[in-house]
Formats: C-alpha cells, sequence, structure tokens
C-alpha cells in the first residue's frame, strides 16, 4: 500500500464511490487546514475580542522575529494530491508573489483548491483564498476568499486596520451591495487562516514546542494552539525524510469538524531551513482526508517531484 494514503476507515468500502459528504469534507477541510479556516465561537459564547484576552494568554502570544531570514520566497509555488480514503479527489497549490497593498509592497500569499474530473461528477470545488502581509511576513495586510462549491458561492474579505488594531468582514456575494460588519479588535500578531501558515514556517520550533498565535475570521479573535508532538522519519511522497509532527487544537474550526467530538488533525512540516508542509490528515464522522505534498518549485533550485513521476531537472530562474 501507498503510505501516502490512508486506509479506509471502519465500514468503508475501498471500492466504492465517495459520497457526496466525503468529497466535500475533504476538499473544504484541507483548504481549513492549508489555508482557509472558518473558525466558529460556541452556541452559547459571544464572539471574542482583544478585550477578552487575559495577560496570561497575551504573555503566551508567539511572537515574529522581523529579522529572521525567510523560509520561502517570491515564485514558491507548492502542489499537493488531495484525497478521501483511498480516492485522489483533487489538488491544492500554495504559491507567493511579489505585490503591493496600497503603496507598499507586500507577499501575496494565494491558495487554489479544485477537484478532480472524477469527483467533479460528485460535487464540484473551485476555491481561491490570497492573503497579504508585509515583505517580512510579521503581519497581515488583507484577505480575500472566493468559494464556488457545488451551487454554493461565496465572496467575503478581511480589512486591517493596524492603526486602531481592528479587522472588518466584508461579504462581496452581492458585488452590488457588499454587506459589512462591525471592526473586531485584534492584538497585534493576529493571522488571518492563510497567513497563520506561512508564519508557522518562520519559528524555529522544535519538540515540545507550543505555538499561542492570535487568528481572526474577521468576525471575531481566535488563539491557535499548536503542539509540535514529535521528529519522525518516514517516506513521503517526495521521498524518505525527516519531518516535525505539528498538532493544532482544532476546538475552534467549524464544519465537519464541529460536527465531529473525535476530530483530529496532523501536520508534518520538513526538519530543515525550508519547513514545507509535507502532509496533512485528519479523521472526522465522515472519513479520512489527507493533503500530500507531490511537487516543489522553488527560484533557483531544482524541482522537486513525486518519486513515481519523471523527475524534472531544469532549473526555474529567479
Amino acid at each position: 500500500m501507498d503510505i501516502a494514503m490512508i486506509p479506509a476507515a471502519a465500514g468503508e468500502s475501498v471500492g466504492a464511490r465517495p459520497p457526496h459528504s466525503a468529497v466535500r469534507a475533504a476538499m473544504i477541510g484541507t483548504a481549513v487546514l492549508l489555508a482557509s479556516a472558518q473558525a466558529v465561537a460556541g452556541e452559547d459564547e459571544p464572539p471574542m475580542t482583544a478585550r477578552d484576552l487575559t495577560p496570561e494568554v497575551l504573555a503566551s502570544i508567539t511572537v515574529p522575529d522581523p529579522d529572521r531570514e525567510l523560509p520561502f520566497m517570491p515564485g514558491e509555488r507548492l502542489t499537493f494530491l488531495i484525497g478521501w480514503s483511498f480516492f485522489d479527489v483533487g489538488e491544492a497549490v500554495l504559491s507567493i508573489d511579489e505585490s503591493k497593498v496600497g503603496d507598499d509592497p507586500a507577499l501575496l500569499f494565494t491558495l487554489a483548491v479544485k477537484t478532480n474530473a472524477f469527483a467533479d461528477r460528485i460535487y464540484r470545488v473551485r476555491n481561491r483564498t490570497r492573503s497579504w502581509m508585509d515583505t517580512r511576513a510579521t503581519t497581515t495586510l488583507h484577505y480575500h476568499n472566493e468559494q464556488s462549491e457545488g451551487r454554493r458561492e461565496r465572496n467575503i474579505e478581511y480589512d486591517f486596520d493596524w492603526e486602531t488594531n481592528t479587522v472588518r468582514y466584508r461579504n462581496r456575494a452581492d458585488e452590488d451591495n457588499p454587506v459589512y460588519h462591525d471592526p473586531v479588535e485584534i492584538v497585534h500578531g493576529t493571522f488571518d487562516p492563510m497567513g497563520i501558515t506561512y508564519f508557522v514556517r518562520t519559528l524555529p520550533f522544535d519538540v515540545g514546542d507550543r505555538l499561542v498565535v492570535p487568528t481572526t475570521n474577521g468576525r471575531e479573535l481566535f488563539i491557535t494552539e499548536i503542539e509540535v508532538a514529535e521528529r519522525v522519519e518516514r517516506n513521503f511522497r517526495l521521498g524518505r525524510q525527516s519531518a516535525l509532527v505539528l498538532q493544532p487544537d482544532i476546538k475552534d474550526v467549524g464544519g465537519v469538524f464541529q460536527r465531529s467530538s473525535d476530530a483530529s488533525v496532523t501536520f508534518y512540516m520538513s526538519d530543515d531551513e525550508r519547513r514545507l508542509p509535507l502532509r496533512m490528515e485528519s479523521s472526522v464522522t465522515v472519513g479520512r482526508f489527507w493533503a500530500e505534498l507531490v511537487r516543489v518549485e522553488r527560484p533557483g533550485e531544482e524541482i522537486e517531484e513525486e518519486e513515481s513521476a519523471p523527475r524534472t531537472r531544469r532549473r526555474r530562474g529567479r
């Protein structure tokens, strides 16, 4: 069995066609965990803002180092295969480009998620998430999420105002009449769901560390905790290598995770200076899904591809 595949959960048939809910969980769940989470407060809990954070929580927040060397650069492009149980259901691509927000230079991080031809017949997904951050990846400047899932269309933005330490959610489903929410107070170092992925890559974490990162869905503030559980050496689609195992607390993540009392999530990050997200896997009510890195493109470096695919030996120019 390919080690990149997770065995079918109890009661699943390997030859069965994945149900609509499983395809949706795999695609949306992967988007959640790679970049586009939509966290939610509990039913009886008011939305949290910066005023609700205790001094102890504020003191525990992982602080970015603006002088560190970034492990990524414009031109990096990471391609992931997405699957549910034994089925390949789609592809996700994370890319970085140079950009601007107003007159200020910025980094633009983009996640494109789509189902393949097989899964399109069950539940078609075409999503794009973008996050604009400062050139040192210490601050989110703007966030935009466009979703096309089945018959559902979604178009939302968050505007970050660091002079007032607030974020404002805007629903652009109706371009002629966008719906604005009231600004929400956040703390310095609060990231959008895309930005946190890249911020974590910049950190010099090791086994036993606990990362505490403020995040927002544009309507409320959350404290995301990530445990660095262990270091392992195992086979990935890009070959055998050492990885650090990260386990995020997903208590505030909505959707299929909220409906799964025993949901679990595991990330494998390369144990080198690049901190590449090698694999993500999760178990929820409708089964198990995964996303694994199958292609790495970085300026000036040889392209890395899944070992079963023909190796490409050309170099990308800067």
